[in-house]
């Protein structure tokens, strides 16, 4: 297991992840970085409004960035009524 820190850039600056998170593996701390980014916008759409400039950056314990997960990629925005199932 290896710890992962999301840091997180959003419209309020840049916040450190002082903890981290255990993680097998790189791909499951990304997993993790997407759900964290869509709580983030559920704070924001409860307020009222979506920014999806924000991302959230992926650092192993050795401090290198493994992925950088854009709010934008943490939704599917549908702007135009349509129907799902078709």
């Amino acid at each position: 297991m290896q710890r992962y820190f999301f840091n997180v850039q959003d419209r309020h600056g840049y916040l450190v992840d002082p903890d981290g998170i255990e993680h097998a593996d790189a791909a499951m701390a990304r997993h993790t970085a997407v759900a964290f980014g869509r709580s983030l916008l559920g704070e924001d759409l409860a307020q009222g409004f979506i920014d999806l400039n924000g991302s959230i950056e992926v650092m192993n314990d050795a401090g290198t960035v493994v992925h950088r997960v854009s709010f934008a990629e943490c939704v599917l925005v549908v702007l135009e009524r349509t129907s799902l199932l078709e």
